[in-house]
């Protein structure tokens, strides 16, 4: 079971983890039994949607036109999954080497907000060049191993984690702002814009406690989210995604096994799988 795609479940874990910050949606939503599901959990959950619309083909729709960052006080841009949003992903009539998310992600910026982004794992003939055109207006990419392999049209696996640190290098190089995170069963690797490395193990559940794996990639942006806004040491803030993505394993729902941070970090007794490159 899946609720609203990742911007949906991003803003409700973090809620759920009662975060101190605002929580708001922008973009486009169905206009259908899932969409007023959504709404109206949003509402409950005090996620700011003043700037969902309600359409239909949301994923087609979506464009440059639904953001609008001029009166927010919003620190942080999450923007994804590119590569599964058709207008977004198509590139701009007026620079045939610019994506329409580009155009919206270098706004973004402009307006002073930091960018997160990431990628879907779906095949899409044109991936490579897709993500290529955004990195170098996003501040924080993270993907997984399979993602990070399609924007350079490579097969990578998680068990070659030298491969997935000379990967986070080359999308440094290739613009990205401030940090590169990829994510993967055993944990993840992240690496900064002047090379720093650090990886971090993840938590080594009891079989009991897995009931499901249903978008735990969001559950750890959800955390990472959290440390960037807090502006935590990076160490210290994938520690604690890696103990948001593990809670997140506790229900079969994308949510639903979602609780405070505390008790997140409450995981880190079942201790963490050990990296080496």
């Amino acid at each position: 079971m899946t609720n609203g795609g990742a911007p949906y479940n991003i803003v409700k874990n973090l809620r759920t983890m009662n975060v101190d910050f605002a929580l708001l949606l922008i973009g486009l939503i169905g206009n259908d039994f899932n969409g007023k599901w959504i709404i109206d959990d949003c509402i409950k959950s005090n996620i700011d949607i003043n700037q969902l619309e309600i359409t239909s083909c949301t994923n087609g729709l979506l464009d440059e036109k639904y953001f609008n960052f001029s009166e927010t006080n919003a620190k942080l841009f999450y923007l994804g999954p590119l590569t599964q949003l058709n207008r977004l992903d198509t590139f701009n009539n007026n620079d045939n080497k610019r994506t329409n998310a580009s155009k919206v992600l270098e706004n973004t910026l402009l307006h002073g907000l930091e960018t997160i982004v990431d990628f879907s794992s779906g095949k899409n003939i044109d991936y490579s060049h897709i993500a290529k055109s955004s990195l170098p207006f996003i501040d924080h990419l993270i993907i997984n191993e399979t993602e990070a392999g399609l924007i350079f049209t490579k097969n990578i696996t998680s068990d070659n984690l030298y491969e997935i640190k000379q990967i986070a290098n080359d999308l440094i190089d290739s613009g990205v702002r401030k940090t590169v995170t990829i994510h993967f069963t055993e944990g993840d690797i992240l690496m900064t814009n002047d090379k720093n490395l650090f990886l971090q193990g993840s938590i080594v559940l009891r079989e009991e406690f897995i009931k499901g794996s249903v978008e735990d990639g969001d559950t750890f942006v959800s955390g990472l989210i959290y440390g960037i806004h807090q502006q935590w040491s990076l160490d210290k803030t994938l520690h604690l995604a890696v103990c948001i993505a593990a809670m997140s394993l506790s229900h079969e729902s994308s949510t639903d096994g979602m609780k405070d941070i505390e008790q997140c970090l409450n995981l880190q007794k079942y201790g963490f799988r050990r990296l080496k490159i």
